[in-house]
Parts: structure tokens; sequence; C-alpha cells
């Protein structure tokens, strides 16, 4: 049952070494440079078959009792953020080797997908507001400082409102591209966006 219990979840090529999940979770906090909220740490290794739920949140325990990373609380979001330490960067540029190349890569292209689509989330709103006659679902695109566009669409149900937003959310910086091109009448541009393949968050 124990041999089950650690391996629940892990993909073939997973980690079922504790002292490798261990070094994982320094590797991907040192490569992405940023602090990461706690639960997108278990849930990027656990959802990508990297390791076993529970084994990753131990591993996060004794991570920090050991002082190879520490946590504060985000004062915007409330968030528990983790982020490694000195002694926990070195033990990452130590010993990453001992971790399977296609583990390393997996797990810092999710975190760093998962921060862009944060960022992004953060600069770029969207409001969802339900009408007697719809959906209204708001797009904000921003450079960080001031709304550069505002758009509101009205939908039939709340899906599709939650799909506009989703599809916004994966490029605005492309959706603010296409309506400026509409509205100065560039198709060539136009054309341009619509051949090119988007990010995939």
């Amino acid at each position: 049952m124990e041999h089950d219990a650690l391996t629940a979840g892990v993909s073939p090529g997973g980690l079922i070494d504790y002292h490798q999940i261990l070094l994982l979770i320094c590797y991907m906090l040192r490569h992405v440079g940023q602090p990461m909220v706690q639960e997108h740490i278990t849930s990027i290794i656990y959802e990508n078959g990297l390791a076993n739920f529970f084994e990753v949140n131990a591993a996060i325990g004794d991570l920090m009792e050991r002082g190879h990373i520490t946590s504060f609380q985000d004062t915007d979001t409330g968030d528990i953020m983790l982020c490694v330490t000195e002694s926990g960067r070195k033990v990452a540029s130590t010993l990453e080797s001992d971790l399977p190349l296609s583990v390393r890569e997996r797990a810092v292209t999710a975190a760093v997908q998962l921060l862009a689509r944060r960022n992004i989330e953060r600069q770029n709103q969207v409001d969802i507001v339900t009408r007697e006659n719809g959906v209204a679902v708001t797009c904000h695109v921003s450079d960080g400082k001031q709304d550069l566009m505002t758009l509101t669409l009205l939908v039939g149900d709340r899906m599709q409102a939650e799909a506009v937003r989703e599809h916004f959310l994966s490029d605005p910086t492309r959706v603010y591209q296409g309506v400026l091109a509409l509205q100065t009448g560039d198709m060539d541009s136009f054309t341009d966006l619509l051949r090119r393949d988007g990010p995939s968050f």
C-alpha cells in the first residue's frame, strides 16, 4: 500500500524518489526566478504527472523546515508564496543532473506558462455581468498603467462568456492589434494576425 500511495498519479518517467521531488521543487523555483503560489507548485507537478500530490506537499514542508525555501503571504491576493533560499539554489545547482531532463523541462515550462498567464490576468481585466438580455463580457487591454482598449460583447450565456474570457486572456495583445487593424483598415496586418498561431497556456 505504501508503494501505491507513493506512485498514485505519477506518469511513466515521473518521480517516485522522495529526494528527487525535493530537488525538483528547488530546481523549479530557482529557474523561474520569482516566488510562486504554493498551490500552483503542487498542481504543476501533480497535474503533469511528475510526482504524487501528497509527496509534493510533504516535500514543501520538509524544504521549509530545512531552510531551502521560505514562505510569505501576498498582501494583495492573500496567497501563500514560496521562494527558494540561497541554500536551496545551491542544492538545485549542484544536483540538478540527478533529475531526468524531461522532468526538468516539463516542470519549468509549465511554471513559466502559468506565471505568464497570471501576469496577463493582472494587467488585463475581464468583467462578466449577467443582464436581462444576456451576459456582458467587458475586456480591458492595459499596458499596466492605463487601459488601451475596452471592448464589451453581449453573449447568450455564461458558458459563452467564459469562452470569450479564456480566448481573450490567451493573447490580449493580439486582440488589441486585430481590432486596431480593422478600425484602421489595415487588412494585411489583420490577415497576418489570423494566420499566426497564438500562445498556449
